[in-house]
């Protein structure tokens, strides 16, 4: 009897749950309300799971994130939201093929959905499938016209396959549609006197279901007639319950990029390749670039491929920063769902485990290799 009043409750508050994945304000703390992994059979079992899930994300804990929304999608195999948040796990952790197999099957169980669609190109493009990046991306831009971000990703994806007519062609469109998304608090602030106050976020796509982001090409206001600069590094952008989108970086930061300075970074660094040791010396390293990690972790078990750098929303500068500071390309993650003193956290993965001497005072050496290329 005491299991089933402790559980009732507990699952009630499911949905409150915040941080990156939550529709709610981020106002609401989800590290006040420990989740309860013990669901009883009934009709809302799916939807229990995937709220765990969300949970669980949110946290960075995405092996038991994976393992809920896989339980959510048992109890229901139609629960597309559950299969597009499995998918977006597989690309956090670097499974990109995992990833597309989901993914694939979610945009065949929901093709309307745009969101989706950006989430399988964001795949496929870490996964160096250009052409088919362009295709998941280009029916993203045409389900939604106006998302910057489906179109963001898909002139990253065109300049990444050669194509770099139609790469400026779509980035243009970003910016413009870019241009009213930042003219939007400007509508609402004129209407605040007829409408009730809004504190739930700042922008529409905050309220839209989650899509995963990338950055690379390089945008001019002005637009000048040259070849956007295409790099390969990653930025993951979560921007709703279950809803990543693939963004170039510099469009979604031109409101600030230039009146924004960097601020202390309150680093937290994870192991995500298991290599005893790793997360130690790569604090020492940096603490000789002036740099203070607040915590060392382990981000089990093991699996992560690619090196991230996650930030909260405000600290993509600090975040760039210390990416420069790295020997191999890390992907620029926006996770809002971090430990409370946290600002930056950099999870290591194998690819950086290749260049363990570059952390034990051999670096010039190597810097000097990496120039002769």
């Amino acid at each position: 009897m005491r299991i089933k009043q402790i559980i009732l409750p507990a699952m009630c508050c499911l949905p409150l749950l915040s941080g990156c994945t939550s529709y709610q304000s981020s106002s609401m703390a989800a590290w006040q309300i420990k989740p309860v992994t013990s669901i009883r059979n009934s009709t809302e079992e799916p939807g229990a799971y995937y709220q765990l899930g969300r949970y669980y994300q949110g946290q960075n804990r995405y092996e038991q994130a994976a393992l809920a929304y896989r339980k959510a999608l048992a109890a229901n195999n139609n629960f597309v939201e559950a299969r597009n948040g499995l998918g977006v796990i597989y690309s956090l952790q670097g499974k990109y093929a995992e990833a597309i197999e989901v993914l694939k099957v979610a945009v065949q169980q929901s093709p309307k959905s745009a969101h989706i669609y950006n989430n399988l190109g964001y795949a496929y493009y870490l996964q160096g499938q250009n052409k088919e990046a362009v295709t998941a991306l280009q029916e993203a831009a045409k389900l939604d016209p106006g998302n910057q971000r489906a179109l963001n990703n898909l002139g990253l994806a065109y300049a990444k396959a050669g194509d770099n007519a139609d790469s400026i062609v779509a980035l243009t469109k970003a910016i413009k549609a870019t241009e009213t998304v930042l003219t939007a608090p400007e509508t609402a602030s004129r209407n605040a006197s007829q409408t009730p106050a809004d504190h739930s976020g700042l922008s529409v796509a905050a309220s839209a279901p989650q899509s995963l982001a990338l950055p690379g090409g390089v945008i001019n206001r002005t637009l000048a007639p040259t070849i956007p600069q295409v790099e390969s590094q990653v930025k993951a952008v979560q921007v709703a319950p279950n809803v990543y989108e693939l963004h170039e970086q510099h469009v979604m930061s031109i409101q600030s990029a230039d009146t924004r300075s960097t601020s202390p970074i309150k680093l937290e660094i994870a192991n995500g390749n298991g290599v005893t040791g790793m997360a130690k010396r790569v604090k020492q390293f940096l603490h000789g670039q002036g740099y203070v990690t607040e915590r060392l972790t382990n981000q089990k078990p093991f699996r992560v491929q690619i090196t991230q750098i996650q930030y909260r929303n405000g600290h993509q500068l600090e975040a760039q920063r210390l990416q420069s500071s790295l020997p191999k390309q890390a992907s620029l993650v926006q996770n809002d769902g971090m430990h409370a003193n946290i600002n930056v956290r950099l999870v290591l993965g194998r690819n950086i485990a290749e260049n363990i001497a570059f952390f034990d005072g051999k670096q010039d050496k190597i810097r000097l290799a990496f120039n002769e290329r």
